[in-house]
């Protein structure tokens, strides 16, 4: 997931605001897009009054009846033909149509400086490992493999991680422990940089001898006899 800017604020109804989880995971104070939006700083700007709400139901009353029209006239059937149909016509002639010039030209996108959107942009939930070094989410078992420098993974708390594609890691920290598909099936890892340094090396080259310095002798003077003290 590639991209080079990311909005400064948000806004959606407040009904399906990001930081109310589902009755089953209050724990957590932070739905999984209200802490990616905070992750980013992203404002999100909640429609409390009802000109806000307004703005949005009338946005989902045209998308909802006018674009489905228009992919049955168009002839679509399918999401590939339908996400086509939305980036390279509907889009353009929607804003053509609606589009008003903002008050503030300001951009409202900051850049990105090498956030990777992968490990944000994801469902992420914290586990606990079992006795035998399984994580278990949404009912899929993942076996962990063993660790260097532990005995066991037994009781470590864990972040466990679904990307887009539906791709499964466990994480401690900034540790990859492992990585499955969507099945919970172990995938290779990413080779380290160090990855080679248990490999044998190539004998280096012997150092060429450098010039020789000569060493300074220390001069010595003669030694004054001590005479007996008054």
């Amino acid at each position: 997931m590639a991209s080079s800017r990311i909005e400064r604020a948000g806004s959606g109804e407040r009904h399906a605001r990001p930081d109310t989880p589902p009755r089953q995971s209050r724990r957590d104070p932070t739905t999984q897009v209200g802490r990616a939006l905070a992750h980013l700083g992203i404002e999100h700007i909640g429609a409390y009054s009802p000109q806000a709400r307004g703005r949005s139901e009338r946005l989902n009353r045209t998308v909802q009846g006018r674009l489905v029209n228009e992919l049955h006239l168009a002839g679509i059937t399918t999401r590939g033909g339908a996400n086509a149909y939305l980036t390279e016509q509907f889009i353009a002639d929607y804003d053509e149509e609606f589009a008003h010039p903002p008050a503030d030209p300001t951009s409202a996108f900051v850049p990105l400086h090498g956030v990777e959107l992968d490990g944000i942009l994801c469902e992420q939930d914290a586990r606990t490992v079992g006795q035998d070094n399984v994580v278990t989410f949404d009912e899929i078992p993942l076996q962990l493999a063993k660790q260097p420098g532990r005995r066991t993974c037994a009781g470590l708390r864990v972040t466990v991680r679904r990307d887009v594609h539906g791709l499964l890691s466990v994480w401690h920290g900034a540790r990859c422990f492992g990585r499955y598909d969507s099945h919970g099936q172990p995938l290779p890892l990413a080779r380290p940089k160090n990855a080679r340094a248990h490999l044998p090396q190539e004998p280096r080259s012997a150092a060429r001898p450098g010039p020789t310095i000569p060493r300074h002798r220390r001069r010595t003077r003669p030694r004054l006899p001590i005479g007996p003290r008054e």
